[in-house]
């Protein structure tokens, strides 16, 4: 139930929700603690340079291509650690080629796909 799954066209995309977007119940302060400790021994997604992934924007309803160029450790806004993937996206259209910093984790992706 942490998770959100889109249909994308023919693919299946499947998200963990925010942490603020997870649905409450009853038994919850009992599993904050699991939480935690999850979050701690989760692995954090690092991909290598020049790896080719396509990152799904919500907001444009479209998947974007682009390539992995370094990656780094932050604190999240929860305050846990994660790692921040910086994406140079091709360039689409009137879109010259954009950089951006994403936490993977957060976020649906993929790798790329030949079409």
């Amino acid at each position: 139930m942490n998770e959100r799954i889109s249909h994308v066209g023919d693919d299946t995309v499947v998200a963990p929700l925010p942490h603020h977007q997870r649905p409450l119940y009853a038994s919850d302060e009992d599993e904050s603690d699991n939480d935690a400790a999850a979050a701690e021994t989760a692995p954090l997604t690092r991909l290598e340079k020049g790896t080719r992934i396509e990152v799904y924007w919500t907001e444009m309803h479209e998947w974007y291509r682009g390539a992995v160029t370094t990656s780094r450790k932050e604190i999240g806004d929860d305050a846990q650690q994660q790692i921040a993937t910086r994406v140079v996206y091709d360039p689409v259209g009137h879109w010259k080629s954009l950089a951006y910093w994403h936490c993977l984790d957060d976020e649906q992706w993929r790798h790329e796909q030949n079409e």
